[in-house]
């Protein structure tokens, strides 16, 4: 098998990458999933404001928004 002289000078400084690298990607994750459920409750209380119900649905996954909006019923409890 040959070896290259450069593959065992490197190793540390490529290990050093993929590791910030991996880190860099769990901290996106992160940020996502703080963004999205900021938004679903942002989402929910403009809805609100307008006299509605509903939410977001997020997939980060498949990259698909759906909303679910429905009217919201308004009881008028008085009691006699």
């Amino acid at each position: 098998m040959l070896k290259w002289a450069w593959a065992d000078h490197y190793s540390p400084a490529c290990q050093w990458i993929k590791t910030a690298l991996d880190t860099r990607k769990g901290n996106w994750s992160l940020l996502r999933q703080d963004i999205s459920i900021q938004t679903k409750d942002l989402f929910k209380e403009y809805l609100k404001v307008r006299g509605f119900d509903g939410q977001l649905i997020l997939d980060h996954a498949t990259s698909k928004l759906d909303m679910d909006v429905s009217e919201r019923i308004q009881r008028n409890m008085s009691f006699s």
